[in-house]
């Protein structure tokens, strides 16, 4: 698994609990004073409500499994208890680079959030004097993406709606010759 894609879902965490409420109030000299969570400490002395908290983020730890090779905590990361994931750890043995792939799929409890890892897709490749050996890549960003969209999209009905290529570099290194391509597509599903 990359420590990328742990660091993006730990940076969206922070995210929410930094926008979580804290139970302060003003006191006569304008600075804050942090009210105790008694049931008699409803309201300031005017008679106002204070202001109560109404989201509570409670985080729980959430293991990834290793089930089809070592049986080991493979990683560990939090997500926010009323959250539903379905995530998996396998293998795919003919890549010796990085035979590991991770993927998952979270949901806030309401519906409104949700985080989508995809697993690696691998095109390194290279060719010489011994011989071919890797994994080609795809022919252009657009063709390179539109596989990965239909592999994980199986047997949903997809409409391309807008395709742009927006990098295509070329340039020749020690290490042979270098393609960077960026792109995007907006698509539609059921």
């Amino acid at each position: 698994m990359k420590p990328i894609l742990l660091t993006l879902f730990y940076c969206v965490l922070i995210s929410a609990c930094n926008q979580s409420q804290s139970r302060t109030e003003s006191n006569p000299s304008g600075t804050e004073v942090n009210q105790p969570n008694t049931p008699g400490n409803n309201t300031m002395e005017k008679g106002t409500p204070v202001h109560q908290p109404t989201d509570i983020l409670k985080l729980v730890q959430r293991q990834v499994i290793d089930k089809e090779g070592t049986g080991l905590v493979a990683s560990t990361y939090l997500l926010p208890s009323d959250w539903t994931v379905q995530d998996r750890l396998y293998w795919e043995y003919g890549d010796a680079t990085v035979p590991v792939r991770f993927k998952a799929t979270m949901q806030s409890g309401n519906g409104d959030m949700g985080i989508q890892i995809f697993p690696d897709v691998r095109a390194v490749w290279s060719s010489g004097p011994s011989g071919v050996s890797g994994y080609p890549p795809p022919s252009d960003i657009i063709t390179g993406m539109k596989e990965l969209i239909r592999q994980e999209r199986k047997g949903k009905n997809i409409s391309y709606i807008n395709q742009k290529v927006l990098l295509n570099q070329s340039q020749n290194t020690n290490q042979g010759k270098q393609n960077v391509q960026a792109g995007v597509i907006t698509i539609t599903y059921e």
